[in-house]
């Protein structure tokens, strides 16, 4: 019972408080009600059935209530509290990463539309071409590393990065640029460049979970290191506003993906932005305003 009842995050008033209500409240109810493990309110109900099965006498609410003024099922309760007041985070399930980085599109289609059409620099084009594909890459590395690894930050931030690929292909439609990504299956890219980066991250992100998101880092620090080179040569406002999102959501992951790095023991050296814009990234809060 202790063993399987252990990670309740129940408090010793919480459980003398459950037990004053058994007789008003079925068993299985009652627990359940007062669960405080992993950031939830419930306590695991799995646990209960489990343990209702293999007892169900000895976990009768009226029987329990009664053995309460004995004192050889006192010293019982009084272990049982002790040992399910230790619980503690590591026994917690891990919780879903949160992505802050998924673009409101149509609230920036908005933006987008209410800014000028302006004449395109062959920088300005080539970067749009390329920075659709760019994004493509991230998304369908996540989305090997999903099947791969079956890890939620890669659910959550390859969400985002569809976000992102949509928000280069407004531009691309309001500029009537033929789009680089067509009807291309995941994992085929018309920039040969990224096909063979593609191929590597993926080989590499295979090897292990710190390898996946070493890879997913990777990716987040070169996105900002090419998105910033991009803006020193645009001067479209509606560019320099997709793109400026686009940065803000790359940093975003990239804190994401060093947090778990460090959760399995490993480091992260930046590989194109400088150092000091990456402590000055990782130091910082998650960047909201999407």
């Amino acid at each position: 019972m202790i063993l399987a009842m252990r990670c309740s995050g129940l408090t010793p008033i919480m459980i003398i408080s459950m037990f004053h209500h058994l007789h008003k409240q079925e068993l299985g109810l009652t627990l359940c009600s007062y669960k405080n493990c992993g950031n939830s309110t419930m306590l695991s109900c799995q646990a209960l059935n489990y343990l209702t099965s293999k007892h169900p006498t000895k976990l009768n609410p009226i029987f329990m209530k009664k053995q309460l003024i004995k004192f050889p099922f006192f010293i019982l309760l009084t272990s049982f509290i002790f040992t399910i007041s230790a619980c503690n985070k590591e026994d917690a399930p891990e919780t879903a990463t949160i992505d802050y980085a998924v673009i409101n599109v149509p609230n920036l289609q908005i933006q987008v539309d209410k800014l000028p059409k302006e004449l395109l620099s062959t920088e300005e084009t080539a970067s749009l071409i390329f920075s659709r594909e760019e994004e493509k890459l991230a998304r369908d590395v996540y989305f090997a590393m999903i099947e791969k690894w079956g890890t939620k930050i890669f659910s959550n931030i390859s969400t985002s990065e569809q976000t992102h690929m949509d928000a280069i292909l407004m531009l691309l439609k309001k500029y009537q640029i033929t789009d680089p990504v067509g009807s291309n299956a995941v994992g085929v890219f018309n920039n040969p460049a990224l096909q063979t980066l593609y191929n590597q991250l993926v080989a590499d992100g295979k090897v292990s979970a710190l390898k996946a998101y070493t890879v997913g880092a990777t990716i987040e620090d070169l996105d900002i290191y090419d998105l910033n080179n991009a803006l020193k040569n645009i001067d479209n406002q509606d560019i320099q506003l997709v793109y400026s999102m686009l940065i803000k959501g790359s940093r975003n992951h990239l804190r994401s993906f060093h947090k778990n790095i460090l959760k399995v023991g490993g480091t992260y050296t930046p590989q194109y932005i400088t150092q000091a814009e990456f402590d000055d990234i990782i130091k910082s809060d998650m960047e909201t305003g999407f």
